[in-house]
């Protein structure tokens, strides 16, 4: 899986939010490997949050990586 966080503004509805904590809590854990690409500072904040909760392998890359980090998660 590989997520790139840019411009994220704080949800507009509590339904996005409430799916967002049902794939987090749900069919994340059927991920091996996801890569985040964006604001290094906040995502290692947030891959800290959700590690715990899963087994799932992540690393972070710095904005406009995503070709990096697709080779990385597809390896």
């Amino acid at each position: 899986m590989v997520v790139e966080f840019a411009s994220f503004e704080f949800y507009g509805d509590f339904e996005a939010a409430k799916m967002d904590l049902k794939f987090g809590f749900g069919e994340y854990k059927h991920i091996h490997r996801a890569a985040f690409v964006g604001d290094q500072k906040w995502i290692a904040w947030f891959t800290r949050l959700i590690g715990t909760f899963t087994r799932t392998r992540k690393s972070i890359f710095p904005e406009g990586q995503i070709e990096a980090a697709t080779i990385w998660a597809c390896s």
